[in-house]
């Protein structure tokens, strides 16, 4: 009788320890989520730090190129051309007769000087090439600018073609398309001190008038 007591006294102190055991083991398990859940939590925030981070990083780099080119812009000749329209004829360097020409400006819309100008010119009917010569100012023919061209000076030149190509234009038979290169040089000295006006005009015979297609600076 008493060791079925002792026993049953046994049993459930062992009962209870397992149970606080149980408990206690509970009270881990829940305490581990809970750590777990904060970590998630805590690599959730460190996620969207760093890509709040990685935004302000490209953000800054963004800022600092802008930042570049406009005061690449502001420290820099731009040539521009304007008033591209159909001319009379005229002679190229080598004494060939053009019965027409393209006649053109080049201005410098900078503080900087242009110097060194070479302007490239091509004209095609239905993208293809015609003949055609560049004459111009004895800078651009020589394609070395023996004088600088200031802020609001301008020079003129003209892409000597035939009467063809004309007519044909102003017919609306077929479509002539322009495109100007222009290469030129800053301040003396400069490091990389070159330049480039690319644009790229077309024919508009009822506006009888060229439009620009696309043009940039370098």
């Amino acid at each position: 009788m008493y060791i079925t007591a002792i026993a049953t006294i046994v049993m459930a102190s062992l009962s209870g320890v397992m149970c606080f055991t149980l408990l206690q083991n509970n009270k881990a398990l829940q305490m581990t989520a809970e750590s777990l859940a904060q970590n998630q939590e805590a690599l959730e925030l460190a996620r969207k730090s760093l890509q709040n981070n990685e935004q302000a990083l490209r953000l800054t780099n963004e800022s600092i190129d802008i930042q570049r080119k406009e005061f690449k812009l502001r420290n820099r000749p731009i040539v521009v051309i304007r008033n591209v329209h159909f001319g009379g004829s005229g002679k190229s360097t080598e004494g060939e007769l053009y019965p027409a020409s393209i006649s053109f400006e080049l201005t410098n819309i900078s503080d900087v000087p242009a110097n060194k100008m070479l302007i490239i010119s091509s004209a095609s009917l239905n993208g293809r090439l015609v003949k055609s010569t560049i004459i111009g100012s004895e800078s651009l023919k020589e394609n070395i600018g023996a004088t600088s061209l200031p802020r609001d000076h301008k020079t003129q030149g003209a892409l000597l073609i035939d009467q063809s190509v004309v007519d044909m234009a102003m017919r609306n038979s077929a479509k002539l398309n322009v495109v100007f290169d222009v290469t030129y040089s800053g301040m003396l000295g400069e490091v990389n001190d070159a330049y480039k006006t690319h644009v790229e005009m077309q024919y508009e015979p009822a506006e009888k008038s060229f439009d620009i297609e696309r043009s940039f600076f370098q």
